[in-house]
């Protein structure tokens, strides 16, 4: 039985890693977006806080490996690392009182994050000329990708 789950758990790490690197190809945040913060959610459950917190840090460097961040917005990898290790320990910790409640808290908690570092950026830089587009992807449509990437867990946890 051990064996069994060590090798369920092993194909859950493979699949995630497989789908978190090939998404952000796709070049659309508003399809990558929801996706990844499913698979992030989705580590938490299947594989625990400590392995999602691995997860968490992948999307953003592949995200600008893969074009889909800009290089002029390099500087905010590490918030969006940051946002997604936020996603997913809180997350973790609410889990057990019930999944939507962890699942909206997490999810505006990483968008209050990313929000407000981006308006602190560009408080302390107002010369950016890429404002709109740094609001763009990292206001409300990272808000949207998280309840989006809930809501697909979600419904495979009712399916499935």
């Amino acid at each position: 039985m051990k064996s069994l789950i060590r090798n369920n758990t092993q194909i859950y790490f493979l699949v995630f890693i497989a789908i978190i690197a090939i998404v952000p190809f796709l070049k659309n945040q508003f399809i990558v977006g929801p996706i990844v913060n499913a698979v992030l959610l989705a580590s938490v459950i299947s594989l625990g806080v400590f392995q999602a917190v691995f997860f968490a840090v992948l999307p953003s460097v592949v995200s600008f490996l893969s074009g889909l961040l800009p290089v002029s917005f390099a500087f905010m990898l590490p918030f969006i690392a940051i946002s997604n290790i936020l996603l997913v320990t809180t997350f973790g910790a609410f889990y057990k009182r019930g999944y939507w409640k962890s699942a909206i808290l997490a999810s505006f908690l990483k968008f209050f994050f990313l929000f407000g570092s981006v308006l602190v950026f560009l408080w302390a830089n107002s010369s950016n000329m890429n404002a709109n587009k740094l609001l763009a992807m990292f206001g409300y449509l990272q808000l949207f990708s998280a309840l989006m990437g809930s809501l697909i867990v979600g419904v495979f946890r009712k399916i499935f």
